[in-house]
């Protein structure tokens, strides 16, 4: 077939790019082996490279010690931790609840390190930063096997693994749920990106749907995966049509049912996290936050995401949720944003349905932890964009490229755009990660970018009495008694902090009060 008309029936074929390029080149041997012999090695020394930068951007996370926040109660004082892989130890993981989480995999994962390091922070933090990497390499694969584009898919998973805003996740013990989540995901979309275009086999079904359950076994987070799946139906695999409204919504009822073992596995996942964190006391009641109050959160949030994301300055372990912070006027002028752009990614779905897909794997995968159910009394945490901004990267990369077009010299310029991001990503994550040394570090910086924050106050308390600084734990604890006075934690510590400096009556009043 001539080259013209095999570029024409491609086109009408519907193909992607990369995927009709890829097609032309088997139709020739010698130069479809040649070209997949370069690409080969391309792929693999992107693949191996973003796994050693990723590693190597976090490696000085060895040194670090762990966070009296959450740490304590999940690793470096959690006794249960020494059973490891006994019967006992695997039955409790199961069965315990820690920070208000039910995770037994992460749990899990913590007795595993335990045999290895012991206590050592060190340990738990090199496990973390070994699995965001693999993630990231995950990610790539994934990414380039669905759409073809090494170069773009590349770019995507960089960002992800470099990005200041995932520095919580990797750098705190705590948040191992995250990173080990994270490769559960990946894997999930590179065992998607294996099926054929029609009907997945059944064999790939049930890898996805145990990869599914056992990444909700390490976070909840991924009971949108069902959803990000669907999405990917529409682009890049191209099993909807996009052409008109009511083909599409036709299209996506049998894949939503091809999908309803993960739904249900999503929903069941939820009904439990939910009953754990209620029953934990997690979750606050209307009472003490209104519905209204959530609601303005919302919008605002997710705005302030893109904006951290764009400028990831100001970044800190805990935003406090402050009711009379909330505007009307603010809360209004961010949904219509958002409202605006989900209208504008709908209308390009044709010319452009990376952004429509890019844009609701953002909205989609933050809902768990919009707000609308409360849980703990933050405004928003940096660990909770570690898989949604992915969506946003994925339709950035794309657009660009479209915008660029084909000519070489605005090629080369998108190309150098891209290794500047990428080396400013890295060189502001790298000035994150030094406040994650220890909790002195980490509240110190929460305190100077945020503002009535009683819980870096908290843990500022706590990282200087770990170090036999009562007297100056003391007014710190106090003032995130002033700011949280209804906080059981506070007093507690407070009572600590006053025996320590030799006021036994005093701690006394104080532990009476924590009762």
């Amino acid at each position: 077939m001539p080259r013209a008309r095999r570029k024409a029936a491609d086109r009408r074929s519907g193909l992607p790019e990369e995927r009709a390029t890829a097609r032309r080149l088997a139709e020739s041997r010698p130069e479809a082996q040649a070209e997949g012999t370069r690409r080969r090695r391309i792929r693999l020394l992107l693949a191996v490279g973003l796994w050693i930068g990723t590693a190597a951007l976090f490696l000085p996370l060895r040194h670090h010690d762990f966070i009296p926040m959450d740490d304590p109660v999940c690793v470096s004082e959690n006794m249960f931790l020494e059973q490891g892989f006994t019967l006992s130890g695997l039955r409790h993981a199961f069965t315990g609840v820690y920070v208000a989480n039910w995770q037994p995999l992460t749990m899990l994962s913590y007795a595993l390190d335990y045999q290895l390091h012991g206590r050592a922070a060190g340990g738990y933090l090199m496990t973390n930063f070994l699995l965001h990497a693999t993630t990231t390499l995950l990610l790539f694969l994934a990414l380039e096997r669905l759409t073809g584009a090494l170069g773009r898919s590349a770019f995507v998973a960089a960002i992800f693994g470099i990005h200041p805003l995932h520095v919580e996740s990797v750098a705190w013990v705590s948040e191992r749920k995250d990173v080990l989540s994270g490769v559960f995901f990946a894997a999930i979309l590179w065992a998607y990106a294996q099926q054929p275009k029609g009907r997945p086999r059944r064999a790939q079904q049930i890898a996805i749907f145990g990869l599914l359950a056992l990444g909700l076994l390490a976070k909840s987070m991924l009971v949108t995966v069902p959803f990000v799946l669907l999405l990917l139906d529409f682009w890049p695999l191209e099993r909807v049509p996009r052409e008109r409204l009511q083909p599409l919504l036709r299209a996506l009822g049998p894949l939503a049912r091809e999908k309803l073992p993960l739904f249900a596995l999503a929903a069941a996942s939820s009904v439990v996290t939910y009953a754990v964190q209620r029953a934990s006391g997690a979750v606050a009641p209307l009472e003490k936050l209104p519905l209204a109050a959530r609601l303005l959160n919302i919008a605002p949030a997710y705005v302030a995401y893109l904006e951290r994301a764009f400028w990831p300055t100001g970044l800190a372990i805990y935003y406090p949720l402050v009711p009379s912070d909330l505007s009307l006027l603010r809360a209004i002028a961010a949904t219509f944003a958002l409202g605006a752009a989900t209208v504008g990614a709908f209308a390009l779905r044709r010319r452009a349905p990376y952004l429509l897909v890019g844009w609701l794997w953002y909205l989609g995968m933050l809902v768990p932890v919009s707000g609308l159910v409360q849980v703990g009394g933050q405004s928003m945490a940096d660990r909770y964009t570690y898989l949604p901004l992915i969506g946003v990267t994925l339709a950035l990369a794309w657009g660009a490229r479209d915008l660029a077009g084909p000519k070489r010299a605005a090629q080369v310029a998108l190309g150098a755009v891209a290794a500047l991001l990428i080396a400013a990503s890295a060189r502001a994550s790298s000035l994150q990660i030094r406040t994650w040394r220890d909790g002195e570090s980490v509240a110190e910086q929460a305190l100077a970018v945020t503002h009535n924050n009683p819980r870096a106050h908290s843990m500022f308390a706590s990282a200087l009495g770990l170090q036999g600084r009562w007297s100056e734990a003391r007014p710190q604890i106090e003032a995130a008694i002033a700011l949280e006075p209804g906080l059981a934690l506070h007093r507690g510590l407070l009572g600590l902090i006053l025996q320590r400096e030799g006021r036994p009556g005093d701690a006394v009043a104080a532990y009476r009060d924590a009762l």
